[in-house]
Formats: structure tokens, sequence, C-alpha cells
């Protein structure tokens, strides 16, 4: 893709118009991309105090025709003001451009031109200035082909992820977007980087809007990039925002007016989806809450509300997102949210009910579902770390349904597993109602005196011995690995004589055969009971 130019003539460039052949660049040539957006000529050494940064000086060098050496500070004066450079008119009051001079604008990087005896500088200015001028008409009819083809693209209703990819197309570097909503928009960046190194990169973008091209670092990898904000309201929690980053192009003068004249427009879009959104959650929540009831909603009556039939011939599974620490906000939420949305290829419909956080997903296949979870357990775990919220949490799902009329159900079944969790917590963060089996019975215990002495009954010895809370580890890791000595001495990290020593004394501490099934019923039972 072709990338127009700085708004300017480049001095390399500058150097080849008719007027200016056979001139030479002395020093400085490291900077000869240099943009020249002015032509000037000087006649006296204090114009240094009105000169204009990318401005191209140019002198008969009468000023210093008695003291040539003074070239080196005004050389050093016009370097501090960003001038493109100076040109030097020799064998008139100068005959040469002195050493000393030269070597100072070599050592600045401050392009320095030897010019003709015989050059008129009049028509250099004039041939310059028109070339300039004509650089700046081509950019200002693409910034203008620009914002027709956004115009009418967002006048064709065509989805404001594709408007940004769109754009992407135009600049050639990828856009982010934060939306009113807090949604992120980066069709490029979305493909390459994880939720979490996305969602870090908007909020470093966010901290940075209207400072200019900041560095920002990627996977170990400096990138430039320039954000804007796309409104002033202090009544958002967020600020939303259009970005770049500079990864495929330089960055030019066009880029940034293109950015700043389109997001007044983007704004008034985003403000209007924003609305339209904020109607659809109050509907969808109601919806969401009604299936979790049980009252569903007639098929006719679906068909007139204003937002998608989202569960439709779905296959379903809720989730309640059990947290041990209430330091999780309304926007944390909808960034988490929006992540997963962006990310996958599933329905996720939220919200909050009888104080906890409830999750449905949905999608046409069955095998999605639960893969699904697992992504979205590992995303939670990346979320909360980039979050640094040291939180323990458990993902408390319920039972599979073919259908919208299922979602009742499978809350329950969700709600039970979190009740379960509070009496028999568990660091396994995914939770499964079937596989609740024996704690689903033992949750329905009433606790009776008799109840609560079983364990001790059962594990007494083994209780009361100084090295209880290792046996009681090594039981359970035996008993979860159908007792073999190998993958317990594993997942233990110790060696296997050190796991048949522990199973010894346990057997002598409680006087029983660990190989009947009717003891180790009873201890494994007690052991549950004990948690």
């Amino acid at each position: 893709m072709n990338k127009t130019s700085e708004r300017g003539l480049k001095l390399s460039d500058f150097l080849t118009i008719e007027p200016m052949l056979g001139s030479k660049l002395v020093a400085g040539k490291k900077n000869e991309s240099t943009i020249i957006n002015r032509v000037n000529i000087v006649g006296s050494p204090e114009v240094d105090q009105f000169v204009r940064a990318q401005e191209l000086i140019m002198t008969t060098g009468y000023p210093f025709r008695d003291a040539p050496e003074d070239l080196v500070p005004f050389i050093e004066k016009l370097n501090k003001k960003k001038v493109a450079g100076l040109g030097i008119k020799v064998k008139r009051f100068i005959n040469e451009i002195p050493e000393a001079v030269i070597k100072r604008a070599e050592e600045l990087g401050f392009p320095l031109i030897e010019i003709l005896p015989g050059t008129i500088f009049s028509d250099v200015v004039r041939v310059a200035m028109e070339e300039v001028f004509y650089q700046e008409s081509e950019h200002l009819g693409t910034i203008y082909d620009r914002l027709q083809r956004f115009t009418d693209l967002i006048a064709m209703g065509t989805p404001i992820i594709e408007v940004v990819a769109e754009l992407e197309q135009m600049i050639g570097n990828p856009i982010i977007v934060l939306d009113l909503n807090g949604n992120l928009l980066a069709p490029t960046l979305s493909n390459i980087l994880e939720g979490s190194e996305l969602t870090k990169l908007s909020s470093e973008l966010e901290l940075r809007l209207g400072t200019g091209i900041r560095n920002f670092s990627i996977r170990e990898e400096n990138f430039k990039a320039i954000g804007l904000p796309l409104s002033d309201n202090s009544t958002l929690s967020i600020t939303p925002f259009i970005a770049s980053l500079e990864t495929n192009f330089s960055f030019t003068d066009i880029d940034f007016l293109t950015l700043e004249k389109i997001r007044t427009l983007l704004h008034m879009e985003l403000t209007h989806l924003h609305v339209k959104s904020k109607m659809e959650e109050k509907y969808i929540d109601q919806y969401i809450k009604n299936l979790i009831r049980g009252e569903l909603i007639a098929e006719e009556a679906m068909e007139k509300q204003p937002f998608e039939y989202k569960l439709h011939n779905k296959w379903i599974k809720v989730f309640i997102l059990k947290m041990y620490k209430q330091d999780f906000t309304k926007e944390d939420i909808t960034l988490l949210k929006n992540t997963l949305n962006r990310l996958m290829d599933i329905e996720l419909l939220t919200t909050w009910y009888d104080g906890q956080l409830v999750i449905i997903v949905g999608h046409e296949l069955e095998e999605k579902i639960d893969n699904t979870l697992i992504y979205i357990e590992e995303e939670l775990v990346r979320f909360f770390k980039y979050k640094k919220k040291d939180l323990h949490f458990n993902m408390c799902i319920g039972s599979l349904s073919e259908n919208e009329e299922g979602v009742k159900e499978s809350y329950l079944r969700a709600n039970e597993v979190m009740k379960i969790m509070d009496s028999y917590p568990t660091k396994t963060i995914r939770v499964y109602f079937e596989e609740m089996r024996i704690y689903r019975l033992l949750y329905q215990l009433p606790q009776t005196e008799e109840v609560l002495e079983y364990p001790l009954d059962v594990l007494g010895p083994l209780l009361r011995d100084k090295r209880k809370d290792t046996y009681i580890e090594t039981l359970e890791s035996y008993f979860q690995l159908n007792k073999n000595i190998k993958e317990t001495a594993d997942q233990l990290f110790t060696h296997y004589n050190t796991v048949v020593y522990r199973l010894d004394k346990i057997k002598q501490l409680l006087k029983v055969n660990l190989d009947d099934p009717e003891v180790t019923l009873e201890i494994q039972v007690a052991l549950k009971l004990l948690k």
C-alpha cells in the first residue's frame, strides 16, 4: 500500500528542483529526508528570532562577510529552532563555507547546502513553494476522500467494526477504538494479541491521550502510537478514544489530520450506538432474568423485542462466578465480557441475579460449550492477573440444556454447586454440577451432633497426631488417584517410598485395612465431612 508523504517538500527533493540544480548538501546528509514547508531569505544574523520549524533558510552570506566563523553559533540557533536547513550562496560575499562551519553542522546533523553563485533566490522560493502548495492540495484531497468514504460507510449502516477495518486500510496501520460502552474495536490487533495484552495496551493508551506520539512496548517490541479522545464527557468511567500504532508505515501529517477529522464523526456514531445498546441491554437483562426464573416469552412476543433473539435453538450452560472477595466492579464485568465476546465465536449473556454474577453460555454446537468454559477460565485468570486482583474464584457450572427452556434448571444446578462450595471449598476453578456426586448428598445432611462427630469417630487417632495435615493430604490424593501410589507421590512431589511409609503409618494409627472397600468408603466420607 502506497503512503502519502508528510505535508511539505523533502530536502532531497528540494535539491532537484530546477533553480537548485548544481547545489550540493555538504553536511547533515543523514537528515536529507527532512521536510520543508516554507523557504525564506535572510539578510541579518538576528533573523533566527523569527524563523519557524521546518523552514529552509537561504543567505548570500552578506551578514557574515567579515566574520564567517559567526555562522557556527547561527547554525546552532537555527538547529534549536528545528529549522529544516541553511543554504549559503558561495563565491560572492563568502568565497567558500568554512570547514569549521561544515564540521559543526555535521555534528548537529543539521543540513547545510552550498548554493551556486548564479542561483536566483526568488526563482528558488517560487518553485519550491509551488511544490509545497501542490503537495498540500493533494493531502487535502486525500483527507476529503477518506472522510467521504468514512461518511458513506456510516450512512450505509456498515457495522462499526468493519468501518474501523476500512480505516486501517486507509492509514495502513492498526487502529484501536474504545467505544462508550467500553468495547475495544481492533480488527487487526485482536487477531494478534491476547485479550489481556490488548486490554493492557488500551489502558496505557487511555492514560496518554492527546499527548502526541508516544512509545509503547508490546511483547518486548517498541512501537510508536498516537491516541485522541473522542469525548470530554467526564460522566463516563472511561475515556473513549481512537488510536493508531505505527507498525507498518511511518506516521504522516495526513494520518494525524485524518484521525483528527474522523474522531468527531466517529463519536457521533458511537454515541448513537451507545444509546441504542443501553436500551437493548435493559431488555436483554430482563430477558435473562425471565429465563432464570423460568418465565419464557412466546416466540411471537420475542419477534417484537428490540434486540436479537440470543439463545434460540442453542445448547446452553449457566455458570455463576463465585468470588471470595467483592473486589470486582461493574466496569471490570463489562471489560471482561467484551473481551470474551470479542475473542470467542460464542454467545455470552451476563446479569447480576440474587447478588451473584450469572453467565449464560450458548452455542449451536454442544461440544463448543465445555471448550468455551475452559477458555473462559484461562481468560479469567489472565484478566485478574492483569488487573492485579488477587481473587480466588470458582466457576459454578450448571447442567447442559438443549434450549432456553432449560436455563432455569441449569441455573438452579449452578446455584446448588455454589452453595456446596460454601461448605466444601476447592482450589479447582471449574466446578461442574455433574462432578458433585457425593457432595450433593453430604450437603443435604442436617448439621446434627452425630454428623459433626462422625469424622472424629472414624479419623480420631489420625487427627490427634502431630502430622495429621500431612496424613490427610496423602489420603486425599491417594483416593483421588484411585489408590495409585506412584501418581500420588508425583502429585505430592515426594518419593514413592515416603508415600508407602505414610500409608503404613495411617493403617497403624487407624487400625484399618485400606484395601477393604467398606473401610475406604467410611474414610472418604469422613474426609469430605471434615472439610
